[in-house]
């Protein structure tokens, strides 16, 4: 088994951040979702195409969201229990060393 080991700073840094991508990414975008100018049956048909497309985009983009604001989260709480263990456990050598 290996160990990384970060900054407790940059680990607090990364997951601001990671939430910071989550919402920009949430944020409502507008798409192309509706076409004209062309015969009913063809421009039924690229219709049909551009919500398919648009459906499994918005399925995987969200995916994608979900997880970058997970990450984001599980970062956080690490930082803060790595920073809490950091401080116990200065406390305890503050007490030894007295």
């Amino acid at each position: 088994m290996s160990f990384a080991q970060f900054p407790i700073v940059e680990l607090h840094a990364i997951a601001a951040d990671l939430v910071r991508v989550e919402s920009v990414l949430s944020a409502p975008k507008s798409a192309l979702t509706e076409i004209s100018g062309l015969g009913t049956q063809q421009q039924q048909a690229v219709q049909d195409a551009i919500t398919e497309f648009h459906d499994e985009w918005k399925t995987s983009t969200q995916q994608l969201i979900d997880n970058i604001g997970n990450w984001g989260t599980t970062a956080a709480v690490v930082a803060a229990r790595a920073d809490g263990a950091d401080q116990a456990g200065s406390a305890v050598f503050d007490k030894l060393a007295k």
